[in-house]
Order: structure tokens, then sequence, then C-alpha cells
């Protein structure tokens, strides 16, 4: 039979090597989903980055036909005025015609303006996930590079433990083979 301090050595050794073996594990688990998340947040800003392009096509669109209709509305209210025997080129008519196009160009450019701004907050949102990504990307690195530290470290403390038991007096004193 072994002698209890052997056994207890011998339990110490293979819970350190486990614990080795976890460190590295965990490591790689976190890692893997460090950069699982990079991935994601990369995905998601060329998304954003899509919805600010879409936007912007819709918004110009608006833009455009809301033009289209002011200029509608002109022209009916020259024809009308016309067909009245109302002198469209003077006064009043022509006032009110002036006023409806700079009206509807003032709306023509709040349609821009807000355009702009919800493009402004998609390419926010696709930066922010870029940073993202580069920072879950470098945690992904410094995870596998903290590996070896954390594998080490459980070593240190498993040694340290068996340093403890009694057994290494017996194996590491100056007669040991080790030693010679």
């Amino acid at each position: 039979m072994c002698e209890p301090t052997t056994v207890i050595a011998a339990t110490s050794v293979v819970g350190t090597l486990f614990s080795v073996d976890q460190a590295m594990q965990q490591s790689d688990y976190q890692s893997g989903v460090s950069k699982y998340q990079a991935g994601v947040n990369r995905y998601n800003a060329r998304v954003s980055e899509n919805e600010a392009q879409k936007t912007r096509e819709a918004g110009t669109e608006k833009e455009l036909a809301h033009r289209r209709k002011v200029a509608g509305l002109v022209s009916t209210q020259r024809t009308e005025l016309a067909a009245a025997g109302v002198d469209i080129e003077s006064g009043s008519p022509l006032q009110l015609q002036e006023d409806t196009a700079l009206l509807g160009e003032v709306d023509a450019m709040r349609i821009r303006s807000n355009t702009d701004d919800s493009v402004e907050a998609h390419m926010s949102s696709a930066e922010l996930s870029r940073s993202s990504a580069k920072l879950n990307q470098s945690n992904s690195e410094s995870l596998k590079k903290s590996k070896t530290g954390k594998a080490v470290g459980s070593l240190l403390s498993g040694g340290s433990m068996f340093l403890g038991t009694g057994v290494a007096d017996k194996w590491l004193n100056p007669a040991s083979v080790a030693n010679l």
C-alpha cells in the first residue's frame, strides 16, 4: 500500500493537472465567445450601413416626390387662375405661386434633414458595432495569450500545495537521485 502522504501528493498532482486543463479550456471557450461576438458586431455594422443606404435612397425619393407634387400644385394654381382670367404674372396670384413654391422647398429641405439625421444614426450604430467588434477581437486575442499564463499559474499553485505535503521533502533532498 501507498503511504498517505504519497496518496495526498498523487491526488494533488492529478488535481493540479485537472486545474491546468480546465483553465486552458475556459480560456479557449471565452476566446471563442469573444471571437463570435466580434463577428456578430461586424455583421451588425454592415446591416446598419445597409440601412443607412436604404434610408438615404428612400429619403431622396421622398424629397423628389415632394418637389414634383409642389410643382404640380403651382402648375394647377397657374392653370386655374389663368382660366379665371386673372393675370398670373403679378400681384397676389404671383405671390401665391411663389409662397407655394417656397413652402414646398422648406418642406423638401425638412425631408432631407430628417433623412440625414436617420442616416447619421445608422452610421453611428455601425461605427459603434465596429468598435465593439475590435474590442471583442482584442479580448479574444488577449484570452488566447493569457491561456498559457493561467496554465502556469495553476501548475505553480499545485506545485506549492505539493511542496506542503511532506512528500516533496522526501523526494527533494540533498541525497535524492534528482540532485545528483
